[in-house]
């Protein structure tokens, strides 16, 4: 094998390492990445359960005999206030749907907010 054959053999090695090594580092970024928004979408539903959470339980005191009776009597503040708190449970299960079939890599289960 003639130098220059040598040369160019070793030279497409090299660009072949180079190319295979920038494709490891890119795949460990998304791979980081990936455990990022794993994490911070877990945070972010826990946050959505809390207020679903809090809105179900305000919810529940105004249909109960503890509200006050101005609440009970007056039908269209009842109607206000009810409106009030069924638009957030609307938007929280608009983005459940939104998460119910993801599945990451990493875990390869659905996420859904009870």
């Amino acid at each position: 094998m003639d130098p220059a054959s040598v040369t160019s053999l070793v030279a497409t090695c090299l660009s072949i390492l180079a190319t295979t090594a920038k494709a490891i580092r890119g795949l460990h970024d998304l791979k980081s990445k990936l455990d990022d928004t794993v994490a911070d979408v877990g945070v972010f539903l826990a946050q959505i359960s809390s207020i679903q959470s809090s809105v179900k339980i305000l919810h529940d005191w105004l249909d109960s005999d503890s509200a006050p009776q101005s609440l009970q009597s007056n039908n269209y503040l009842r109607e206000t206030i009810d409106l009030a708190l069924d638009n957030p449970l609307f938007v929280i299960s608009s983005i459940e749907k939104h998460f119910e079939n993801i599945n990451f890599l990493t875990g390869n289960y659905p996420l859904v907010v009870d």
